[in-house]
């Protein structure tokens, strides 16, 4: 793919973005709705953080800086998982005062008494997006040193003479950016794919808020 096609894909995913992210402040409102609970205190940074991935996900395609791009991914992916957890947590106020403490997810458990590790979490993600748990791992590889830095730096050619070249530059090969495009259309996926998963959180607090004001009502 040339650059002039890459970075045409580029601007059509900006504007996209940036509409999930207005979708997205919108979304916060319905999630706090007319009270405060101490699950807003979890699901409001997560909101946060999914906002502040996205703006930093277009300056990085606008670069078609993958390594970073990817690593964007795999945050907006962290986000999937530990809004899974607050679901399926075994005692929600101890997941809620572990995150606020900056303890460790993993060592809390679900209501089937297994750990919330990373791989329970994607697995079970995975029950609801087949492709999850290998978006996942494939992502992992820009968070660690890897193959994928290795083959974005070198390349080889194999003809009469066996050619290796390396690249360190500002500006990225050619060849990043059909990886680059399939990283932007990953991005747009799971940010929806978030945003659904928090729909169903404000729908929850949506069916709490409606209980207190029957209760109310009721003089209880």
């Amino acid at each position: 793919m040339t650059n002039e096609a890459c970075l045409q894909k580029v601007y059509d995913a900006c504007t996209i973005i940036e509409k999930q992210i207005d979708q997205t402040i919108e979304l916060s409102q319905y999630v706090i709705g007319n009270t405060f609970t101490k699950y807003d205190l979890f699901l409001c940074p997560l909101l946060n953080r999914s906002i502040q991935l996205s703006q930093g996900f277009i300056v990085l395609i606008k670069q078609r800086n993958l390594t970073c791009a990817g690593s964007m991914l795999r945050l907006q992916l962290d986000n999937c998982m530990r809004l899974y957890a607050s679901t399926i947590a075994d005692d929600r106020n101890a997941l809620i005062n572990c995150v606020i403490s900056g303890g460790k997810i993993s060592s809390l458990r679900d209501t089937n008494g297994q750990k919330m590790s990373d791989k329970l979490l994607k697995d079970g993600l995975a029950q609801y997006d087949s492709r999850f748990a290998d978006v996942y791992d494939n992502t992992s590889g820009y968070i660690h040193y890897s193959e994928k830095s290795f083959y974005q730096s070198i390349s080889a050619s194999n003809g009469e003479e066996y050619d290796i070249s390396i690249r360190i530059s500002k500006e990225p090969s050619e060849k990043v950016n059909e990886a680059l495009c399939e990283c932007i259309d990953a991005f747009i996926h799971y940010t929806n794919f978030f945003m659904r998963m928090m729909e169903g959180a404000a729908l929850s607090k949506a069916t709490l808020e409606k209980t207190l004001d029957e209760e109310e009502k009721n003089g209880n």
